[in-house]
């Protein structure tokens, strides 16, 4: 089940109070940034990469994609734990958007997903449009709440 939150944070254990989700987020960030040196790294090269392409590439380009929508919290099913490695997953207009496994923190089952914004260029839809609603599911479990998707939230 999930329970709203402030901003675009979804939980889904209601007993979590904002001050627990961020403390939970800031350690999964600094797990991340410990344990994944090497992405410091490919970012660096797509950067540099950019820049050296940016004229030749981007002559045609007009209209940047949206940035994505973070959603994260706490996962429970019927006021249990959900095991490490389950889906959890966000949909737009029946197709799935964004994809993460469950993952244990302190003991806490916890999501993060960032759902796409569509690119307004093209003629397919590659992601979420500003105030579509946006449906979760844990596993094959819909979830009672929903959110309204908005570029960077």
């Amino acid at each position: 089940m999930l329970s709203r939150s402030v901003c675009q944070h979804r939980h889904l254990d209601c007993r979590a109070s904002a001050g627990d989700v961020a403390a939970i987020e800031r350690r999964r960030r600094e797990a991340n940034h410990r344990s994944r040196p090497w992405r410091r790294l490919a970012g660096m090269a797509l950067i540099l990469a950019g820049a050296l392409f940016a004229p030749v590439v981007g002559a045609g380009a007009s209209t940047p994609p949206l940035l994505a929508a973070g959603f994260y919290g706490a996962v429970s099913v019927n006021g249990g734990t959900v095991p490490a490695g389950v889906a959890v997953t966000a949909w737009v207009a029946g197709r799935e958007l964004a994809r993460s496994a469950v993952r244990m923190v302190d003991g806490q089952a916890i999501y993060s997903l960032d759902v796409p914004g569509d690119i307004a260029d093209t003629l397919e839809v590659e992601g979420a449009a500003p105030g579509a609603p946006v449906a979760f599911r844990v596993g094959a479990a819909g979830a009672v709440e929903t959110a309204v998707w908005g570029s960077g939230t």
